[in-house]
């Protein structure tokens, strides 16, 4: 229906997001979150029906009793991981190549089985140390 009269909708800024976080689930600051074939966040795995999210802003164990239910803050933006080890890496040429996670704190360059990549290489330092940019939700679901 149009409006008649003003309205001020309640808004979030993009780029933060925050969701109820699985019953008993510890979620550290800076992990790797996705969101469970039951719709709530937990920790990053490479299990069927995760979702990837972001990344957390903070942490939280899920208590779904409570009441309110516990919610975890999570970065949706895209951010880049900067100088972390990634499995798999040995040079330059990785820049450009996609990610995986194993769980919600392991970067490979191998694919896993049951997820598909959470972003991908943007700098290469030395070793297996580079810098990653996760997928916002929308780029993970857009991947085939």
């Amino acid at each position: 229906m149009a409006l008649s009269a003003d309205s001020t909708p309640t808004t979030a800024a993009r780029g933060l997001n925050a969701e109820v976080v699985e019953n008993t689930t510890v979620i550290f600051a800076g992990a790797l979150v996705g969101i469970s074939s039951a719709g709530f966040a937990t920790n990053w795995a490479d299990t069927t029906g995760h979702v990837f999210a972001g990344l957390a802003e903070d942490a939280a164990t899920g208590d779904t009793a409570a009441s309110p239910a516990v919610e975890v803050s999570i970065n949706t933006s895209g951010p880049i991981v900067k100088n972390v080890a990634v499995t798999g890496s040995t040079g330059q040429t990785d820049v450009g190549v996609l990610v995986f996670a194993t769980d919600s704190n392991t970067y490979d360059l191998s694919a896993t089985s049951n997820v598909k990549a959470v972003g991908a290489v943007t700098r290469y330092y030395s070793g297996t140390n580079c810098d990653v940019r996760l997928f916002t939700p929308a780029e993970y679901l857009a991947l085939n």
